[in-house]
């Protein structure tokens, strides 16, 4: 029942959104639409939807992103950046969930003497303790490429030389790779959401004199738009967008309604500019 309100709450305040003329106003209503979706997404979304819905205000915003003048861009794009960086955290917090799930299953396998062929060697690897190290500096050059039935990540590391430096744990859809005494350092690449899903017995590396090669057997023979999901999510959801009809005002609303107190106030500089500019330009025309 409470559900329904909210719904209701937020229905009249969108009309009043698309009735208002004054810049202020608008402003006003925005606010108050974005306390009321807030409780509407803690009522109705879990973390798929939360996910979903973020990817599809990312790529909302940059459809609406291009071609627009410089100040605009700006504030979108510091947008965008902000919501990725909130998709970063759910699906991190996703994976943790995902990792206790197999976690259990694990356990129940093992508890009901089930064989060990009934759970992939990869799946349920443990890190070993050497690999269990106190930082790691994150691996951010890396080069990949695919193949029909292969994706390989290319990767050159200065000190690398033996094969005992080098662990990856594999699932179906992550990777762990972690690589230690490197000249004194160790560097960690996480991928906790692949384009696609691997066969994790079936992947491979290959370690030679400052240089390491990773070999992902792939799960079917699709094309990785990339190494994690988010380019393949984010076409996914602007296709849906496209097919639903979004309207440039629904972007604009989506992008003020998550946005932070900074970027509201960039938004609300802009939307006065904008409506100074429109009325000098009505005064002028009038003169004529």
């Amino acid at each position: 029942m409470a559900f329904q309100k909210e719904e209701n709450m937020l229905g009249s305040l969108e009309r009043m959104l698309k009735q208002s003329k004054q810049a202020g106003v608008q402003l006003f209503l925005l606010s108050e639409i974005t306390k009321e979706k807030e409780k509407v997404s803690k009522s109705s979304l879990g973390l798929d939807g939360h996910l979903q819905l973020l990817q599809a205000e990312i790529a909302e915003l940059q459809s609406f992103a291009a071609g627009q003048p410089e100040a605009v861009s700006f504030v979108l794009q510091e947008q965008i950046k902000h919501k990725q960086d909130m998709q970063n955290a759910v699906r991190k917090e996703m994976e943790q969930l995902r990792t206790q799930q197999e976690e259990n299953t694990t356990a129940k396998v093992e508890g009901g003497n089930k064989t060990q062929s009934q759970v992939p060697k990869a799946e349920s690897a443990k890190i070993p303790p050497e690999f269990e190290c106190a930082s790691f500096t994150p691996i951010a050059k890396y080069a990949w490429d695919q193949g029909k039935s292969l994706v390989t990540i290319y990767l050159t590391m200065d000190g690398l030389s033996d094969q005992n430096q080098v662990h990856c744990n594999f699932t179906q859809k992550a990777i762990d790779l972690r690589i230690i005494n490197c000249n004194g350092k160790n560097y960690r690449l996480a991928i906790p959401n692949l384009c696609y899903a691997i066969q994790p017995s079936n992947c491979t590396l290959q370690v030679k004199l400052n240089n390491l090669k990773v070999k992902m057997k792939k799960g079917d023979a699709k094309d990785w738009e990339g190494l994690d999901d988010t380019e393949r999510k984010k076409k996914e959801q602007h296709a849906q967008l496209a097919s639903s009809g979004a309207t440039t005002e629904d972007l604009l609303r989506n992008m003020y309604n998550q946005a932070d107190d900074a970027t509201r106030e960039s938004l609300a500089k802009a939307a006065m500019e904008g409506q100074k500019k429109r009325d000098e330009a009505a005064k002028k025309g009038g003169t004529l």
